[in-house]
């Protein structure tokens, strides 16, 4: 009769007995591409609460991402990300998974592919997988980070015609208690 403490116990030792550095980055650094789409839609809304309090999914940012982007909205660099959420969610989701490999080349191919960097991608293919996908994490944020510039340089326009059309929001009060 086996002990089901004993059999779990090995698990727990099984899975802790090294680090998987690929899991750790890929899980990182879907946070940090996370943060940085937060970051970029709650800069395209005007009250930024409302968004946080939807929720949304990850994939449901992605694509509210892509609908206000003017010219980007069909770049390959969003299948880079959607890549990369697919392997993140089969790191999150099971411990053993049999499309782990598969999902690991599609990014690492994708990244290769999106580079258009000769030298840059005999360089990698060099380079453990774990790497790799560092480095194709840190692209798609270079690439959140280009995005941002064009939402902020957007909602200065915006805010600049705002206050060209509806001056009485933008006045100046005068402390209370003032003879002004």
């Amino acid at each position: 009769m086996d002990d089901p403490h004993i059999a779990l116990q090995k698990k727990f030792e099984e899975h802790f007995a090294t680090v998987d550095a690929t899991a750790q980055i890929v899980l990182k650094g879907h946070l940090l591409i996370e943060e940085a789409l937060d970051s970029i839609l709650g800069k395209f809304v005007f009250h930024s609460e409302y968004f946080e309090s939807a929720n949304l999914r990850f994939v449901q940012k992605i694509d509210l991402a892509r609908s206000v982007s003017l010219d980007d909205h069909n770049n390959e660099m969003w299948e880079l990300v959607i890549a990369i959420n697919s392997l993140r969610n089969e790191l999150s989701h099971s411990l053993k998974s049999g499309k782990r490999q598969q999902k690991t080349k599609r990014v690492i191919d994708l990244y290769l592919r999106l580079l258009n960097n000769a030298e840059m991608v005999t360089r990698h293919r060099n380079e453990s997988e774990e790497v790799v996908l560092m480095w194709a994490t840190s692209f798609f944020l270079g690439y959140l980070s280009a995005f941002e510039a064009e939402v902020d340089r957007f909602k200065s326009l915006v805010n600049a015609l705002d206050h060209s059309a509806n001056p009485h929001r933008h006045l100046k009060k005068a402390p209370s208690g003032s003879d002004g």
